[in-house]
């Protein structure tokens, strides 16, 4: 559903990937309902004019072509730059939504107001279906690496509790806009800023929030993610 000032901005970044694009828009279309939003798809220079056959598969959706790849930062904030909604949630587009939870997200972003951010828990999408991301440890003063809480554990409960995260997980974030406008000269600086001005001591809440299904999200590619130590 769409209002001129929609709930939430859904942005996600498109590179040869438009399957797996499709199959995020129609989980999208299909399954929120429970709050109104827009879909922004940024084609990062991919190498047909995959914005092109994204708006005439789903007029509905804002399609953008870039020029060139800008990488996850650059092409985030050309999604935001024309972004309305009061929320911009950042989405992979390789992962898919299961389920209608996203007000417990938006309950839990707005529970406090030093709360910036929220991530979903994330499974994998292949049997088991364990966990991909259910948090962050923080940095090891050492090593400089953190790991993500949860990998690879049985769904059973174990991380239902909501939690702050010393950082977010890039493939399912939402924050407020209030977090974009406060910095707005920072990310028209640099358009590989998004991901300093995320960084910081944000709430993770899980879609589990009040007892509900865990399954928000979840990657439907069969690889397993690698997190990087600055990520």
């Amino acid at each position: 559903m769409t209002n001129n000032i929609p709930d939430i901005s859904f942005i996600t970044i498109c590179y040869n990937g438009f399957k797996d694009t499709c199959e995020l828009i129609e989980s999208l279309q299909n399954k929120i309902h429970s709050v109104s939003y827009e879909i922004i798809v940024v084609d990062n220079a991919s190498h047909e004019n995959e914005a092109a056959k994204i708006h005439q598969l789903y007029p509905t959706v804002v399609a953008i072509r870039s020029n060139e790849n800008s990488g996850f930062s650059g092409g985030n904030n050309i999604g935001i730059q024309v972004a309305k909604g009061k929320y911009i949630f950042l989405i992979n587009n390789d992962t898919y939504i299961e389920s209608d939870h996203i007000a417990y997200l938006v309950e839990r972003l707005e529970s406090r107001p030093e709360i910036g951010g929220v991530s979903p828990k994330i499974r994998f999408a292949f049997p088991p279906q364990h966990i991909q991301f259910a948090g962050f440890t923080p940095l090891s003063q050492i090593t400089l690496r953190n790991h993500m809480l949860g990998f690879d554990c049985p769904d059973d409960g174990t991380f239902d509790t909501p939690h702050t995260t010393p950082y977010l997980h890039g493939a399912a974030m939402m924050f407020k806009r209030e977090v974009i406008e406060k910095y707005q000269s920072t990310v028209a600086a640099t358009k590989n800023s998004l991901a300093f001005i995320l960084k910081g001591r944000f709430d993770l809440a899980a879609a589990i929030f009040y007892g509900v299904n865990s399954g928000l999200l979840r990657p439907s590619s069969d690889k397993k993610s690698v997190v990087s130590p600055d990520k």
